[in-house]
């Protein structure tokens, strides 16, 4: 009994000692509400490669792009690029159509940054010609087919706008133009009803209006008459004699000159009034094929043949003639930069092998070595950089500063350069 009275009076003080303890107090932790995103301004801290082609990717490191890039854009000069894929201190962006040599600039979140260096933009390369009976053209040295069993004589650009005239056909025999790698039909070439063949040489893109100078056939192939088209229109211009075809177009503020051939002379229109080139006794057909306006002075690129059928490459200065040489050759195009006047051409040597060539101010550049037969048949300059275009041992090629670069097989009969 006292066993038990003793248990009960313990569980009794236990029970009063649990309620009399005070529980120990557990510290509260204050919970803080999440501080914003801060955006930092960015920064470009290199760019590469330091200089590329419209169309190519360059690679943008720095920081600040932004925890989310979403928004960012990026401009070349005052041209804006495609983001390709962005992060808070990488960009890869497409360098765009019209991109200027100037800083690149970033727009972020956090404000803009520019490039310390300028980029370069390397100059974009056109060459039109012929390759395995199809018309191409190459744009910095890839190929791009336009139209089989065609040709392309000619090309021009202006802006984003790409113009390029040839002949199509199996035997190509009918003058097209193209105008940014399609056929245009609101452009095409007003043809003749029965004329059997048409011919182009020669354009030029001038604000709204296109002018193709060449020839066509009407009557007899014997026969060709020089023919001008406008925006497509068709028009024949003035002959003294039964043949003549239009060979060069050159636009000099509101004037413009066509040269060519009437008969056997060489001949000029100025606003559609001819004038003959001088022919020397001694040549007995003479054959321009470009014409360029060099202040107030007109030179004309060509060839004389005499009787025997030797042809000469000459150039005419206001109409007078003058000889490039006196080894047999011709010259196919004229180019004028800062005052200097560069034609393209060929000349043959003692072994009667052709040699690619250009005269600068009169003075000869040799292209090849004259161990095969090349044709030089367009000069361009840029910056200073001398552009040859061109064909040898069956490959099309580009001569830069003199140096060779093949573009496969076939010939490239002209070249522009932006």
């Amino acid at each position: 009994m006292k066993n038990a009275t003793r248990a009960a009076l313990f569980l009794v003080c236990i029970s009063f000692a649990y309620l009399g303890c005070t529980p120990e107090e557990t510290p509260v932790t204050e919970v803080q509400a999440p501080t914003p995103t801060q955006t930092v301004p960015p920064t470009i801290e290199s760019f590469s490669p330091q200089s590329a082609f419209a169309g190519e990717q360059v690679t943008i490191l720095g920081t600040g792009f932004g925890q989310l890039p979403i928004g960012i854009q990026v401009f070349f000069g005052d041209v804006e690029a495609q983001v390709v894929s962005a992060s808070s201190t990488k960009i890869l962006v497409i360098v765009p159509e019209g991109a200027e040599a100037e800083k690149i600039q970033v727009k972020a979140e956090g404000g803009q940054a520019f490039s310390d260096k300028d980029f370069e933009l390397a100059p974009t390369v056109y060459v039109g010609g012929l390759s395995s009976n199809s018309a191409v053209i190459w744009k910095n040295g890839i190929q791009e087919v336009i139209l089989n069993q065609a040709i392309i004589r000619e090309i021009d650009v202006v802006g984003t706008d790409i113009f390029m005239i040839g002949e199509l056909g199996p035997n190509i025999d009918q003058a097209f133009l193209f105008k940014n790698d399609a056929f245009n039909q609101e452009v095409s070439l007003e043809i003749v009803p029965g004329t059997n063949f048409s011919r182009v040489r020669d354009l030029t893109a001038v604000g709204e209006d296109i002018i193709v100078v060449g020839f066509d056939f009407v009557n007899t192939i014997s026969d060709p008459s020089a023919v001008l088209w406008k925006n497509g229109a068709r028009a024949v211009l003035s002959s003294q004699f039964n043949s003549s075809i239009a060979t060069g177009i050159f636009r000099d503020g509101n004037k413009t000159y066509i040269v060519g051939r009437d008969g056997n002379n060489g001949v000029i229109w100025e606003n559609g009034v001819q004038k003959l080139l001088e022919k020397p006794n001694e040549f007995s057909l003479t054959n321009p094929s470009s014409v360029v306006v060099e202040g107030n002075t007109t030179y004309v690129s060509g060839y004389g043949q005499n009787l025997d059928n030797d042809q000469f490459p000459v150039v005419w200065i206001d109409g007078l003639l003058s000889y490039l040489s006196f080894s047999e050759g011709t010259t196919e195009s004229i180019f004028s930069y800062n005052g200097d006047i560069y034609v393209a051409g060929r000349i043959q040597n003692q072994e009667g092998i052709r040699v690619a060539c250009y005269w600068k101010n009169g003075e000869i550049v040799y292209l090849t070595d004259g161990s095969n037969d090349a044709y030089a048949y367009d000069v361009f300059i840029f910056e200073n950089d001398v552009y040859v275009a061109g064909f040898t041992d069956n490959q099309a090629v580009i001569w830069k500063n003199g140096i060779m670069t093949s573009l496969g097989q076939g010939r490239a009969y002209s070249i522009f350069v932006k």
